[in-house]
């Protein structure tokens, strides 16, 4: 299975393309506790992506804001937006994730607590509208 990795330990933009690397690919982002900045993971058409695992340090979570299918390109890919928050529950960057996967979220967190849907979360929607 190959497995395609970033790591995210300071401020910057962050791309990591997962190519058609065959089935069963698997990407791993690992977050330290420098990182401020963005994160995006493009699982380009033709592979199996399995899963992207998000490795965050210890007190930080991930709130989901965005789950939207785009068929603008063939064959249609699924977006999906996160924020991250630090251990002081403090915004420091976002996740962005492309993937063909239909209606397939594909992030697996380093705990699964750690993945918030926005309606778990006491945070206004009209706050998370920016990001995109």
């Amino acid at each position: 299975m190959p497995t395609f990795e970033l790591n995210a330990d300071c401020f910057g933009a962050f791309v990591l393309p997962v190519d058609c690397a065959g089935p069963d690919v698997m990407a791993k982002v690992t977050v330290t506790s420098g990182f401020s900045g963005t994160i995006m993971v493009d699982c380009l058409p033709g592979g199996r992506t399995e899963a992207v695992n998000l490795n965050l340090p210890a007190g930080w979570s991930v709130l989901q804001i965005r789950r939207e299918q785009i068929q603008a390109e063939r064959p249609g890919c699924m977006d999906f937006g996160y924020i991250i928050y630090d251990d002081e529950d403090m915004p420091v960057g976002t996740v962005s994730l492309r993937a063909d996967h239909p209606g397939e979220d594909l992030l697996i967190c380093s705990t699964p607590e750690r993945l918030t849907a926005m309606a778990d979360r006491n945070r206004p929607v009209a706050a998370a509208r920016h990001v995109r």
